[in-house]
Order: structure tokens, then sequence, then C-alpha cells
């Protein structure tokens, strides 16, 4: 058995991800509010007959919490058990009468422990169980999970995992509690069969990056913000406190967060990078490489830091240097084509076209909807003098991929006005005037030269 408290949170298997290129880190487990076993109702099925008949004032569903509730209504504390029968979901011949037999053992190890406490226990939903002990702390909370385990494995091999939480808990009210225990539940699930956890702010990590990867917001950042009030210094929790915020365009509230998780950790690498990036979107350059480079001397394993750390040396003008961080990062994803684009676009800023070509061919190849590439590829193609026809076809392909883009319409107009293409080429400079680009006196040009055409015809 397994009883992890109040675990730190690296010990639960996570691993870094980004979201819009921050980083936090993800957990893998159902959400919470995901049912716990695909297991029939101890109402919905014969082979719980003779089980209904061995507890035949059981509580079940909502009348089981709501009668609970209601017998502690004056408890100054109470604690909440969620117990998972482990193995009855899967599937099998007899999968009701085993669900039924290992219910019934479960009842009478929660009656073994509840009886002696006043408690009151039900079911919560199939294949899920749960109990409320009256006036139990933590340690009491604890030792009734540990016997419920210890009774049941003297009866059966089946296991149950456990989630607890007691009341009074910071922010929380009574009516919250069992969903506590739900949500630590689904914390010992990190564990394995027979796992034991107690409610805490890695819970509530948990629980909320579920709902951060669900794209519901609003809810993960309210676990986070409940997490802090049981931990504030939680380092995992201020960091995706943070991306969440980033993520809503809320930098200054991201920045404080992320500061927040240094403030706790000065060498967490992911807090250290996403202040970089919250610095970087904010227009703060010169900050953001340096957070950038504080990030790769912590960790030379991940990939976005001198990806970034090149955009930011790129935006600043440092373009050598950009070169070098582009390629610590393709050393670490060859395959990145925003990286080899952005190499080549510094490759073409320090006068080597030939070789900027070179990296835009090898951007559209790993994604042909690369359409700065594109754009990039069919006007260095003009410039070198290369097939001018080619070179319109890549910057074709670029406003009809990114059709909001004035650079790429005027590049093609160019290329249109080149070729003679003058109806072409006033269409396009329009556009990109249109969309707001500066396109000089091209527009003009282009309609003076259509017009005198015209004229001759006529």
């Amino acid at each position: 058995m397994t009883d992890r408290p109040t675990p730190p949170s690296p010990d639960f298997p996570a691993h870094r991800s980004s979201s819009q290129e921050f980083l936090y880190n993800r957990t893998e487990s159902r959400p919470p509010e995901e049912k716990i076993g695909d297991v029939p109702s101890l109402r919905d099925t014969e082979a719980s007959t003779e089980l209904m008949l061995a507890f035949p004032n059981l509580l079940t569903r909502e009348s089981f919490v709501q009668e609970a509730l209601a017998g502690i209504a004056h408890e100054a504390r109470f604690a909440a058990l969620a117990v998972q029968i482990d193995a009855v979901h899967e599937v099998e011949d007899d999968a009701d009468e085993r669900c039924a037999a290992a219910t019934g053992s479960v009842l009478k190890a929660i009656e073994a422990v509840c009886q002696p406490l006043r408690g009151v226990w039900g079911e919560l939903e199939p294949g899920l169980l749960g109990c409320f002990l009256p006036e139990a702390d933590e340690d009491l909370c604890r030792q009734s999970a540990e016997k419920l385990q210890r009774v049941l494995a003297e009866d059966t091999t089946e296991t149950v995992s456990i989630g607890m939480a007691v009341f009074p808990c910071a922010g929380f009210q009574r009516e919250d509690i069992m969903d506590n225990a739900r949500k630590a539940l689904v914390h010992a699930s990190f564990f394995g069969p027979g796992s034991r956890v107690l409610f805490d702010s890695v819970s509530l990590n948990i629980s909320g990056d579920h709902y951060y990867q669900h794209n519901d917001i609003d809810a993960a950042m309210t676990e986070f913000r409940r997490a802090l009030e049981l931990d504030p210094d939680n380092v995992n929790v201020h960091n995706s406190l943070g991306v969440c915020h980033a993520v809503r365009g809320e930098y200054e509230q991201a920045r404080k967060s992320f500061e927040a998780a240094l403030a706790a950790d000065p060498g967490e690498v992911m807090a250290t990078y996403n202040l970089g990036l919250v610095h970087a979107l904010s227009g703060a350059h010169a900050k953001a490489l340096e957070a950038f480079e504080k990030a790769w001397q912590l960790d030379d394993g991940i990939f976005e830091i001198p990806f970034q750390a090149g955009r930011a040396c790129f935006e600043l003008g440092e373009f050598d240097k950009a070169l070098g961080f582009f390629d610590k990062a393709l050393a670490l994803n060859a395959d990145y084509a925003p990286a080899l684009r952005f190499r080549g676009k510094c490759l073409e800023e320090t006068g080597r076209p030939r070789e900027a070509i070179d990296n835009y061919i090898k951007a559209v190849k790993r994604n042909p909807n690369d359409a700065e590439a594109l754009s990039s590829l069919g006007h260095l193609y003009a410039e070198q003098g290369e097939n001018l026809e080619i070179a319109i076809i890549f910057c074709r392909q670029s406003v009809d991929i990114a059709p909001h883009n004035g650079l790429y319409h005027h590049r093609l107009a160019r290329l249109h006005l080149r070729e003679g293409r003058l109806e072409e080429a006033v269409e396009a400079f329009q556009r990109a005037a249109d969309l707001g680009h500066d396109v000089g006196e091209d527009l003009d040009k282009a309609r003076e030269q259509l017009a005198a055409r015209e004229a001759r015809a006529s």
C-alpha cells in the first residue's frame, strides 16, 4: 500500500509540455469529472440482489451525500474518503458478479472502519464508494484508510485506492470535501492500485491541469489559486497559473506568477524560460534574452529555449548570435520548420542569400504551409535571378495561405510587375495597401504603366 499524504509535485508522473510555446508540467490522468469505472450500479444487476439484502439501508448517489452532510452539519471537523475498487472496471465475462462480490467485501471493510466512528457510507457511483467520518482529523483519516485496506486484504484479493480529504480546509465549504476526496483519488491513480493520497495542493494542480487541457482556463485558474492557498510556495502551481495568464494575454499577471515561482526556486527552468517569453511578447527583447540565456544554463536539453533565444537575438539585430542559437535548437529538433525559417532570415540579413534560400527550402519541405518561408523563398528566387515563374508560384502560395499579410501581397505584386502582368500587379498592390502595408509609389507606377498600355492598345 502507498500512503502519500503530501508528496512534492515532482513525485507524480508528468512531463514538460508547451502551450503556445510556454512550458508547463502536463500530467497524464483522467479528468476529475470523469467516472471512475465503467461498472454496473449496485441496483442495476441481478448479481447485486444478495448484496442489497446484506446492506438494505445502503445509501446511493445524491441521497448518500445529502444525508451524510446533514448528519455532520454541526461537526467542527470531519473527513471524507472516496474508495475506488481498482480492477472491477476491466472487461470480463463475470464482470457483474465480480463487481458485486468486490463491492460487498469493500462495504464490509468500510463498515468495520466506520461503525466505531459513527461514520456514514454509501455508493457515490458504480465502482466508487464513499464515507464521511465525523470528528476525524488528518491522522485519524489516514489511520482509517489504512485500516480499511488492511481489513479488506483479510477477505479478498481485490484492492482499493483511496482519496482522503478533511474539513476544515482553507477556502472550502463542507459540501466541497467529498469532491476534494475524489480529486485526491485521481491524484492517487498516479501511484497505481492500492494507493492512498490525502488531498493537497498537488491534487488541485492535477485537477487544474486537466481543466487547462480541456480548454476551461477559468476553472483551471480557480484550481491553481486554491492550490496556492494550501501551498503558497508550490513552484509548479505558480508556473501553471502564469501560463494561464499568459495564454489569455495577461502578461503582467503572468510575469508576477513566474517571478513568484522563481522566488520559491531560483533554479526552476520552466519559470525562467516562461518569464523570458513574457518579456519577449511584451517587446522587452533584451530582458527576454537574459532570461533565455539563464534558462539555457539551467537546462541545455529543452528545444524551446535556444529557439526563443534566437528569436530575441533576431529582434535585437544580433543576427550572428541568433544563428548560434538556431543551430543549437536545430541540433535538438532538426525538423522544426520555424527554426529553419528564422535561420534563413538571419542569413538573409547578413548578406548570404544562397544559404538563406537553402534554409527556406528545408523549411518548406518540412511545412508546405509555411507562408513566410514561401514568400521569402519567392522573393529571393527573383532577387537571385532564378526562374521568375517559380518565384511567382511561391509568392502566390504564400498569399493563399496567409491572405491577410500585406507584405506577401506586395512581394507578389512586384513579381507580377516584373513579368508584365500589370492587372495582377495593380490588384496585388491594392490588396497590400488595403491591408495597411506601405507600398510606397509602387501602386501608382503600376497603374500608370497599365493606363499607358491600355492607351496604346486603343
